[in-house]
Formats: structure tokens, sequence, C-alpha cells
């Protein structure tokens, strides 16, 4: 998964520092990301290319650190890049992993520019990753939505769907959002039967991965369905549910999610 990049190893503690040459500086302009043009590596702008103080400030990387940029000027000879299966793929393993959790973090403060309570504008704090109201004191914390995606299954077989927004996109699994007062293994019962109309049971619990992108924590999930195995299809959210064996999957299957690695796993016999 994106995530996995060892042997580096990411460092979140809220401890801002003054940049040093050569920590990354991460650019955006919607969901992409400023990279040099012309390689096949991942290389992002690097300090002191551009401005940027301890007030920009993400997180690290073993020892280099990783600001948000938000000013005008873009060095020559770079591009923005999507974020997608073919950027997750290049490497050094830990720039999409920093890209995507940098965005996080850009997208919470952009989205946040006022408090909800007094509509004072918010300042970042000094002591932790907040945002805060200097009027009347009220405290915004990074967003972080959970969602489960989950693999039903049916012995040798899982059930793989395709979303009515890309028809003649790849096959998924069924995935939504936790609602308040819901246990995971509540959000997995009731995301399988809105979308596809079956019963499950025996749900547990495979892995998870956080998901910058949206500011989700994806909770990928296994369980077993119960009773019937035909599908109802939530027409406004699925436009297609079909049932595939193990060795029916695809070979090429991407594994930065944890959406592909749970496919995986049930295609190679591991789960």
């Amino acid at each position: 998964m994106v995530q996995d990049i060892a042997p580096a190893v990411y460092h979140n503690e809220f401890v801002p520092r003054e940049p040093k040459r050569g920590d990354g500086i991460l650019i955006y302009d919607r969901l992409s990301v400023l990279v040099r043009s012309g390689i096949d590596d991942l290389v992002i702008p690097s300090y002191p290319d551009l401005p940027v103080t301890k007030d920009d400030y993400l997180f690290s990387i073993d020892d280099r650190a990783f600001y948000d940029y938000s000013g005008a000027v873009r060095p020559e000879g770079y591009e923005m890049v999507a974020f997608n299966n073919e950027m997750y793929a290049r490497g050094p393993r830990e720039i999409p992993f920093a890209a995507i959790t940098g965005y996080h973090i850009h997208s919470w403060k952009g989205y946040h520019r006022f408090c909800g309570k007094c509509g004072s504008p918010l300042v970042p704090s000094l002591t932790e990753r907040a945002l805060t109201c200097p009027n009347c004191r009220h405290t915004i914390y990074p967003d972080i939505h959970p969602a489960v995606n989950v693999a039903i299954t049916d012995g040798d077989r899982l059930l793989m769907v395709k979303s009515v927004h890309r028809p003649n996109g790849p096959f998924h699994l069924v995935a939504g959002f936790m609602e308040i007062g819901e246990r995971i293994e509540d959000t997995v019962k009731r995301e399988v039967k809105e979308e596809v109309g079956l019963d499950v049971t025996n749900v547990r619990y495979f892995a998870s991965q956080p998901w910058g992108i949206v500011g989700n924590l994806q909770i990928g999930c296994i369980c077993d369905i119960v009773g019937s195995d035909v599908t109802t299809l939530q027409c406004d959210e699925i436009s297609e549910a079909v049932w595939f064996g193990r060795e029916e999957i695809p070979l090429d299957l991407g594994r930065h999610s944890v959406t592909g690695e749970l496919i995986c796993a049930f295609r190679d016999g591991i789960i």
C-alpha cells in the first residue's frame, strides 16, 4: 500500500522546524502535485529553491522535513502530476505517500479558514496540529473520515462491483463511510445490505490505510454471506455486481490501496 515506505520512517509528531537544504516542498493544484518533468522518479522541489518557513511544516520522513508551499512562484522544469495509479507506482516510495498525506493537511487548512462558532479567521496552533480561533478559542483538528472496504466472500468466490460514476472503470469492492454511533462491523453489514442487498456475517478486520486525498481512513474488512447470493443493486451507487472465482481475478491489480490488497489476498488464497 502507499504508506508501506519501509525502511523509511514517517514522523507525524508536531515538532515544526526551520527548513534546511534538501527538505521537500509540496505544491498542489487540485488533485495533483508538482514534480520534475521528464524523469521516471518523482522529484519534488526542495529548499532553498522556494521560500518556506517553520509555519509551513507538515511532517518528516526519516530526517527529511516536508513543507506546504502556497505561493505563486513555480520553479522551471516541473509539471503537475495527478494522483493516480501511475503516480503511486513511481519511486522513491516515500514520495507518493508524502504527497497524498501532505494533501490531507493542505486541503484541511483550505476547508477551515474561518471559525464555525463565531466566524473569525482561524490561525495555526503553535503547540499542536490544529487551527484555533483567536476570538473564542474554538479549536479545529484535522478531519479524518473512517470508511470500510469490504471483501464479501462465498467460499472461493468474491463479489466485486462497479460504480455508476465509473461504469467503464475497473471492478472494486463495496465501500462506504461509517455513520454516527456505528461499530465497524455495523457499517459493513449496513453498506453491504444497502449497495448489493446481501446479508453477511463473520466480519473480520484485514488492514487499514490512511487515504489523504479525501481525508479518509480506509478500513479493510472481510465477511461471509448468509443465505441467498442473489444481489439487489442500489441503482444510484452500483451499476454492476459480479461473483469472481479466485482464478478469475486479474493478476495485474495495483496494490497501492487497501482495496487492491484485499482483492489480491483473496485471489492468492491468503484470506
